[in-house]
């Protein structure tokens, strides 16, 4: 079971604070907040791999834009993007760490740069 005492900077567990970065939609927002206010690293981690998640289907999105035949996938992808989210908060929550394929290798990157 997930370690319930909070370490997180708003009071949060680290597992509930990882969650938050993964709600869709708005999940962005919380991680840009978790990355300038949160000090855990795991929170961070998520956080980037958040980001990096949406900035990717964002650019996917664009790219499939131009064409009409291509620009019918889109809903697809953003219910792709969906799903994965919520199978990663869900994670998140349980305090899995869980590391999507090329995302996770970026993540370490730049969490071991910071």
């Amino acid at each position: 079971m997930a370690d319930k005492k909070s370490t997180s900077i708003f009071g949060l567990s680290e597992n509930i604070a990882s969650t938050l970065c993964y709600i869709p939609a708005v999940g962005w927002i919380i991680s840009v907040v978790m990355l300038v206010m949160e000090g855990n690293v795991n929170v961070k981690w998520n956080a980037w791999q958040s980001l990096l998640l949406t900035g990717v289907v964002f650019v996917a999105g664009l790219a499939l834009v131009p064409t009409i035949v291509l620009a019918a996938l889109v809903p697809i992808l953003n219910i792709a993007a969906l799903i994965i989210n919520l199978i990663l908060a869900v994670k998140a929550y349980n305090a899995q760490s869980t590391r999507l394929p090329v995302l996770a290798g970026w993540v370490d990157k730049i969490v071991k740069k910071a």
